[in-house]
């Protein structure tokens, strides 16, 4: 799914995958699968492309979901705490 944030999409779809992702995260079941190593780097990846490698929306959708991602972290370890 995280694919389908990258720039071969169309705006549209990346804004589509950016909400489901969203929803996903609060489900346990996918909440880790989002964390793992290669996810998080093509997360990133998309985040911080060169312009002409990337495209504004795949940029911002991505940066969106790596911040829910933080903020979720953040959240369970004061819980934890």
């Amino acid at each position: 799914m995280i694919n389908y944030l990258g720039p071969q999409y169309t705006d549209e779809h990346n804004l589509n995958t950016k909400h489901i992702m969203q929803d996903m995260m609060e489900m346990k079941d996918y909440y880790n699968i989002f964390f793992k190593r290669e996810n998080v780097k093509k997360l990133v990846g998309f985040a911080i492309a060169p312009m002409d490698q990337g495209t504004k929306q795949s940029k911002v959708e991505s940066l969106i979901i790596l911040n829910l991602m933080i903020q979720n972290s953040i959240l369970k370890q004061k819980k934890a705490d």
